[in-house]
């Protein structure tokens, strides 16, 4: 093959991710956009940072030392003396991702001494009028959904009904997978019709029929 084929059949080919970043790399407003990008997610977390500071400081009272809230949520560690702490900053005006993070850490069952202040929180949480994703009343439901127990089944179907609260609804269902009994059985059927949950519902209601037939 000559050189001039071989050009043409690279240029058939595309060229590849090595050559594109090469050619990226060597475009002054590439590497200048990346420059930005790279300071504001620098900024933005050392914002975080700062912003989480006091509530740090007062897990450490109780000897939990964390770098980040977000280091809790997920997290496979018991964080119980913590709680307190977290349902007292929840309720302060934070950033709306700081807000998230405690509300994820706050979703485990151990958090139900919290549940009716949780819930309030999320009622009074506004849902985003663009479109956009609101991650603090996201962790506020899945808060909720972790924590509820069968007493609190009845609140939880208001609160799925309330179109008002949006999408984030979705995430209360996690309550009905944890649950059994008649009530949480009438919920699944009364919510399956509905376009917003009826995956999930399916999804919850394959799942403990399996769990039902290994008993």
């Amino acid at each position: 093959m000559t050189g001039n084929e071989e050009k043409k059949s690279r240029k058939r080919k595309g060229i590849t991710a090595a050559e594109l970043q090469s050619q990226l790399e060597a475009d002054p407003a590439y590497v200048e956009r990346v420059k930005q990008e790279e300071e504001d997610q620098a900024a933005r977390a050392a914002a975080a940072a700062e912003e989480e500071r006091p509530i740090l400081a007062d897990l450490k009272k109780v000897g939990i030392e964390v770098n980040s809230i977000w280091c809790m949520v997920n997290s496979k560690a018991k964080f119980i003396p913590a709680l307190p702490y977290l349902v007292k900053h929840l309720g302060l005006p934070y950033s709306n991702t700081t807000r998230a993070g405690i509300a994820r850490a706050l979703a485990v069952p151990e958090a139900h001494f919290a549940w009716d202040f949780i819930a309030q929180l999320y009622v009074d949480e506004p849902e985003t009028t663009d479109g956009s994703t609101n991650w603090a009343k996201e962790g506020l439901a899945l808060a909720l959904s972790a924590a509820a127990t069968s007493a609190e089944l009845t609140r939880v179907s208001a609160l799925m009904s309330e179109q008002k609260h949006g999408p984030s609804r979705l995430y209360l269902v996690n309550a009905l997978r944890r649950l059994d009994g008649v009530e949480v059985e009438a919920m699944l059927r009364r919510f399956s019709e509905d376009e917003l949950f009826s995956a999930e519902i399916r999804a919850v209601s394959v799942a403990k029929a399996k769990r039902s037939r290994r008993r």
